[in-house]
């Protein structure tokens, strides 16, 4: 039962930063550009795989369903970077 309500916890944790995140790529949207708007949005994946890669040594079944070979984490790595250099020259 404990584990239940712990998993209750992250479940509506992340519907609330779910929802704070809608409110503010709107509140983005009408300050700022669209299209720099949404090219920020395509920053989560980086983040995101920053953040599997920093939490991802606790948990050893991390890659459970996920291709976790040295040629598919150097693949990764490369689109982490290509997303990068096109928001970078987005500003140029």
């Amino acid at each position: 039962r404990r584990a239940r309500r712990g998993g209750l916890a992250l479940v509506l944790g992340n519907k609330a930063l779910a929802g704070l995140a809608g409110l503010l790529i709107f509140k983005a949207v009408e300050l700022g550009d669209v299209s720099l708007v949404q090219a920020l949005a395509g920053l989560q994946f980086v983040f995101l795989t920053l953040f599997a890669i920093l939490v991802g040594h606790k948990e050893p079944l991390c890659c459970v369903g996920e291709h976790c070979e040295v040629r598919a984490r150097i693949q990764k790595l490369i689109s982490m970077s290509i997303i990068v250099t096109g928001f970078v020259l987005l500003f140029i």
